[in-house]
């Protein structure tokens, strides 16, 4: 898309801004994304919803949320079964704790803080398994060759 039709599209229907938060609304519901500074796109259906930062709720606090069994519980709660599909009315409808921005920023340093040690702990792990298969294999040679 040019640079003067995404401008065009911007200034008549208006494009996410930084902080900005758009999530899967059909299939795999959910998914969201923190638009940054440098994305640019556009969007006209509604596979996707669009949350409008605002100055009370952290971005990132919002995505943990909508990553969360706390929202697909809610999403789920009288359906019987899992929704296939998001609407915003429903989103609206969704009961969320809002702590304060601090609290909110706390949480997200915390949650951060234990996704990366569990990506190191899984690394390490993967590592160590790798590591097991290489002496497996080693002292099989070993063992079929004689010289164990």
């Amino acid at each position: 898309m040019s640079g003067e039709h995404f401008a065009e599209l911007a200034k008549q229907t208006g494009v996410p801004a930084a902080g900005d938060i758009v999530i899967t609304a059909i299939g795999t519901i959910g998914n969201a994304h923190i638009v940054r500074e440098e994305d640019r796109f556009y969007f006209k259906d509604a596979s996707v919803l669009w949350m409008k930062r605002t100055s009370d709720i952290c971005s990132e606090f919002t995505s943990l949320w909508l990553k969360s069994a706390l929202f697909f519980d809610q999403l789920d709660r009288g359906n019987g079964a899992t929704v296939d599909r998001l609407t915003l009315q429903r989103l609206q409808s969704m009961k969320i704790c809002i702590p304060s921005v601090s609290m909110q920023q706390e949480i997200v340093t915390a949650l951060s803080a234990v996704r990366d040690e569990t990506e190191r702990l899984e690394s390490l792990y993967q590592q160590k398994l790798t590591a097991l298969d290489n002496l497996k294999k080693s002292l099989l040679q070993q063992a079929f060759s004689g010289q164990l």
